[in-house]
């Protein structure tokens, strides 16, 4: 027997939990950025070797992959673009960043 379920059961009690976090939070506007590290496009075409690579920001809120510049260190230049480019144009300071990475 399967255990019923909760959103279905109590739709009045979800609609509130939701309200008491925005109250709580206030209006919040969420969403994520990541940044790869990927050869150059001249450079996947052409398949030149040694490949330059490059800091590429995917957005969510974008239409597509930004180019960011030449990418020599990832996590360094991740925290370089992100404290230079993202916290002083940022209306708060609270967020959060976290690596997937190997070697490092």
């Amino acid at each position: 027997m399967n255990p019923p379920n909760y959103l279905e059961k109590n739709p009045t009690r979800i609609r509130s939990i939701l309200a008491e976090n925005v109250a709580f939070y206030g209006d919040v506007d969420l969403h994520f950025t990541c940044f790869v590290q990927a050869p150059s496009a001249s450079a996947r075409e052409n398949e030149t070797e040694p490949m330059e690579m490059r800091l590429i920001e995917l957005d969510g809120r974008r239409n597509g992959p930004i180019d960011r510049g030449v990418c020599t260190d990832f996590l360094r230049d991740v925290a370089k673009y992100v404290k230079e480019q993202m916290i002083p144009k940022a209306s708060s300071a609270q967020f959060s960043m976290m690596a997937l990475a190997t070697g490092f």
